[in-house]
């Protein structure tokens, strides 16, 4: 998925493969992630954002959208993590808050908790769900690896971590969750 971006007028231009939408609610990139380039924030609202997203897809596929939500979720975090601008990570949060009322699904809820880790809002309540839904037969070594460092066990992160097959492992690397690992964890 290629995006190219142009103001004009405050108003944003973009093309997504090969179709133009005007969006005043884009969270936009430039360049991202291939130049470490510029991810600009315009008054970001999920449901607004939805609604570009289902105009652009004729065919109104909802995991076609959903995808691009995720995508700019990950965007978000990543670019919060690195500049640490509140905008990000409450595009962040609005963004999933509208995912997860439709898909209250694994990896939607690792999401919800990793942005409360952001904002340092985690509670018992919290870290006991998390350990539950580690806990559960069903989880996958990534969606494990991801609630272990959440939960601050590095150990049992790198358990999971080297349980995954390496194009998984790779692709688990690139997500922002590492992000809050400690530099001295393998990453």
């Amino acid at each position: 998925m290629y995006y190219d971006f142009f103001d004009r007028n405050n108003v944003y231009i973009c093309t997504i493969e090969d179709k133009k939408v005007v969006s005043n609610y884009f969270v936009l990139t430039i360049g991202y992630p291939e130049t470490n380039g510029l991810l600009l924030y315009n008054n970001v609202d999920a449901s607004k954002l939805v609604t570009d997203i289902l105009d652009m897809n004729d065919d109104h596929n909802e995991i076609d959208y959903y995808g691009m939500l995720i995508q700019m979720f990950l965007m978000c975090l990543d670019y919060y993590d690195r500049v640490n601008d509140l905008n990000f990570l409450k595009a962040a949060k609005d963004i999933n808050s509208f995912v997860k009322e439709k898909y209250d699904d694994t990896n939607t809820l690792i999401n919800f908790y990793q942005v409360k880790y952001r904002e340092g809002t985690l509670d018992k309540t919290d870290y006991e769900n998390l350990i539950k839904i580690k806990n559960e037969n069903d989880t996958f070594y990534d969606q494990k690896a991801a609630i272990s460092i959440l939960l601050n066990n590095y150990v049992e992160y790198e358990f999971y971590l080297s349980k995954l097959e390496p194009e998984v492992r790779e692709h688990f690397l690139s997500y922002p969750i590492v992000n809050i690992l400690p530099n001295t964890t393998d990453k």
